[in-house]
């Protein structure tokens, strides 16, 4: 399993050419973007940017501009899109918390999500950058991470909105696992040598022994990882036990209640 695992990493990593394609994509797309609103900022994030997407991820950008008026200002996005003639689907998603506009780029048919001013997932990508780097840890937390994501991806349980499970989350997931693990803080065994059992473990720990009720979970560059109780924090949810806590890496504040049906 661990042969197959990095085989799996290896078959699914972008080649240059798939890289091009998603830049060129980006390009167009930005293009449209700094015409209509020359003064903006256009930056991708989000498992684009950290390289953890698969090769139906979806590209995250965030338009820094202090003068949009979000959502309205999607509307207009929406129509220069359309007219530069560069999008085969679109949608404006206004009602969500954080407002977005969902799109398909025409030549490559990448998916793309738009937000504005919301520079949470910049930080974010960031951070899971850091993690990476220097856990020592890192190559063990990619291919788990990217593994886990197909996982969900072909069950159709990777989407948020519907009871799924986003990438920000399962990174925090993995990276707590691995350095949670009894033998690997006792250095008896080196997760990036032994990937298919970590994977098997993380599976039956988090589907079938964690105790969701009372126990969340998290990661912090200063703290490490770390589990906690969610009355603790107040963040016990009486109606909806069950829900998986996981706190933002940089917001000890954030919680990220998930009703993930995986878990159920």
């Amino acid at each position: 399993l661990h042969e197959e695992i990095l085989d799996f990493v290896k078959y699914i990593s972008p080649t240059p050419e798939e890289k091009y394609m998603r830049e060129y994509a980006l390009k167009r797309i930005s293009d449209v973007i700094l015409k209509l609103w020359p003064d903006s900022i256009v930056k991708p994030y989000g498992s684009y940017k950290t390289n953890l997407y698969l090769p139906t991820s979806d590209v995250d950008i965030v338009i820094l501009n202090e003068d949009l008026f979000v959502p309205s200002c999607f509307f207009d996005l929406q129509e220069a899109l359309l007219e530069a003639d560069i999008v085969s689907k679109i949608e404006v998603i206004d009602k969500a918390r954080i407002p977005i506009i969902k799109l398909v780029e025409k030549v490559t048919g990448y998916h793309f999500d738009i937000s504005a001013n919301a520079e949470s997932g910049l930080h974010s990508a960031r951070l899971m950058e850091k993690f990476i780097e220097s856990s020592g840890y890192g190559q063990a937390i990619v291919a788990l991470v990217l593994v886990i994501k197909q996982f969900l991806a072909q069950r159709y349980m990777n989407e948020v909105y519907s009871g799924g499970l986003g990438s920000y989350s399962v990174f925090i997931l993995v990276t707590n696992f691995i350095m949670m693990h009894p033998c690997v803080q006792n250095k008896q065994i080196i997760p990036q040598e032994n990937l298919g059992v970590l994977l098997l473990e993380f599976l039956e720990l988090f589907g079938r022994h964690f105790n969701f009720e009372e126990v969340g979970l998290g990661v912090s560059l200063k703290k490490g990882a770390f589990y906690f109780r969610k009355e603790d924090k107040d963040w016990y949810n009486y109606n909806r036990p069950r829900l998986l806590s996981i706190q933002d890496i940089d917001d000890e504040s954030m919680n990220f209640l998930i009703n993930f049906k995986l878990f159920k």
